[in-house]
């Protein structure tokens, strides 16, 4: 909360500490995803616990991508708010019509990152 706060306020002071942030929460939470995949349920938690640490790796790297590339940093911007658009899009209006089809919620992040991507590039400066 106190990240978050700091950020709605003083953002654009902050923007190079912003955007490593999101590209690195980006990052993880998109590979933790492939790796998470990937595992079975029989999966030790040691296994688990050293996934989501390994995970960070990319995520770290995509943070730091995003702050020397300005512009990939916006990109990455555009596509975390559009997976939280499409999440709300999915749980509120999808979810209910299509039983909570994984493959749909996929589909549905997909496009809505996509287009939060479009948008955040078509108002770079």
């Amino acid at each position: 909360m106190v990240v978050g706060f700091l950020l709605c306020f003083f953002g654009l002071k902050l923007f190079s500490i912003a955007v490593f942030i999101v590209g690195t929460i980006l990052g993880t939470f998109v590979s933790a995803v492939f790796f998470f995949e990937r595992v079975g349920l029989d999966t030790p938690t040691w296994g688990l616990w050293l996934l989501f640490i390994v995970s960070f790796i990319p995520g770290g790297l995509v943070g730091f991508i995003a702050v020397k590339l300005e512009a990939l940093g916006f990109i990455c911007l555009g596509v975390a708010l559009g997976l939280v658009g499409g999440l709300a899009f999915y749980g509120g209006i999808l979810a209910p019509f299509f039983d909570g089809s994984i493959n749909t919620l996929y589909f549905t992040l997909v496009i809505f990152a996509v287009m939060g991507s479009v948008v955040a590039y078509k108002t770079w400066k």
